[in-house]
């Protein structure tokens, strides 16, 4: 099977759920390429995406002048070379600068595949263009994630995938709650798969954990507001005023960072650590016994969707506490596998890291409940032989 994966940028840090796709469907033999507008000079290829067949880069340019410039240049190139493609590609607005860049660095490539598999909406948009404009030929798949369904939809308006719901073949949101804002958007339900992301299991070993008298407790995220990193901070320290031993490690850069270190001040017991190679932070993860994620909706409308981190910190074996908060319930069932709060609730947050550590009893189940979710339902390898199993359905049909 001939696969193109569309994405935005490849590799990209902060996405490494499609790095394991593509080394997914790679390790199960199919012809893999990828369509990117950039990569993160921060991450190299995998052993086995040193096999990918096509790495086709349109470098969109990030700054608006520098887009303006380029496209300028290549504007009459590709009316020499493909007048009629080009002025259909005009249409599209803001969308025919990405389109021409694209179709540019096309131009020496056959564009049929069997799967057109886009990562968020505004991939699959693209994608779709590409596809009725003869550039790419395939049956277009897209996965729906966090942003794509929140605060894109927000900015660009309700209606933005209506072509894309029409001319798309198969829709794999990350959760049921994604789902239902699908359906509710007018996607057809017939064209729906929720499809879980998901972690390598074995390259996570089970820790149980080992009580001792400090307390540590870890945040994975970047510092953005979605990830509700100050009510983790405020939580734990409400409970150092209230005598606890106790500590907070959070790792991860973003734009809130000065803005979270001047909350933390002189606090010794909070630690903002900065963003660590992967080997470090399952590190942090086997030392930590208590993992805090309590996500929030941002004033943007920005929302998660299921974060890997949880998925991680579950296999592990980790005593798992977040919010109320998108696709988070469908991972953890309160009381079962970990626990949830709900949203910008620090004194709630406080007052849950109290019950887990008053009640020492429930842990050895709550962490075996924990690792099982993830062998379960957020498994990699069957959730890529899932995957396949979706692509063989929609090329039968």
């Amino acid at each position: 099977m001939k696969i193109l994966f569309v994405v935005n940028r490849f590799p990209n840090l902060s996405q490494t759920f499609v790095s394991k796709q593509v080394d997914g469907m790679i390790a199960q033999g199919h012809e893999v390429s990828v369509l990117a507008g950039s990569s993160d000079e921060k991450t190299g290829f995998s052993f086995l995406q040193q096999n990918i067949k096509n790495m086709i880069y349109y470098k969109n340019p990030s700054k608006h002048l520098s887009k303006i410039t380029r496209f300028m240049a290549l504007l009459p190139k590709c009316f020499f070379r493909r007048p009629i493609l080009t002025l259909k590609a005009l249409k599209y607005g803001s969308l025919s600068f990405k389109l021409l860049f694209a179709i540019d660095a096309l131009s020496k490539q056959s564009g049929k595949y069997d799967i057109l598999y886009a990562h968020f909406g505004p991939s699959g948009n693209f994608a779709s263009a590409l596809k009725n404009l003869g550039v790419l030929d395939g049956k277009l798949v897209t996965v729906f994630h966090g942003y794509d369904m929140s605060t894109y939809i927000d900015k660009a308006g309700s209606d933005i995938y209506r072509d894309l719901f029409i001319y798309g073949d198969l829709f794999l949101p990350i959760s049921h709650y994604w789902k239902g804002k699908l359906v509710g958007m007018g996607c057809s339900e017939n064209k729906i798969k929720v499809h879980y992301m998901g972690i390598n299991v074995d390259d996570f070993q089970f820790n149980p954990i080992v009580p001792t008298k400090r307390i540590k407790l870890l945040t994975v995220a970047r510092l953005t507001e979605k990830k509700g990193t100050i009510y983790a901070i405020e939580a734990v320290q409400k409970l150092i005023e209230k005598g606890y031993d106790i500590e907070l490690n959070i790792i991860g850069d973003g734009p809130l960072k000065s803005q979270l270190a001047e909350i933390i001040g002189n606090q010794d017991n909070i630690h903002l650590l900065g963003p660590k190679p992967n080997e470090e932070v399952k590190a942090y993860l086997q030392d930590c016994t208590i993992f805090l994620l309590p996500s929030v909706v941002a004033q943007n409308g920005d929302m998660e969707g299921i974060p890997v981190a949880l998925m991680e910190a579950m296999a592990i074996g980790k005593l798992v506490i977040s919010t109320y908060h998108s696709g988070i319930p469908e991972l953890i069932q309160d009381n079962e596998n970990g626990w949830l709060v709900p949203e910008r609730d620090s004194a709630a947050l406080a007052e849950k890291i109290e019950e887990v550590l008053s009640n020492k009893e429930k842990w050895g189940t709550i962490q075996q409940n924990a690792r099982a979710k993830i062998v379960q339902d957020h498994n990699l390898q069957p959730l890529n032989k899932q995957l396949e199993d979706y692509f063989y359905a929609i090329l039968e049909e």
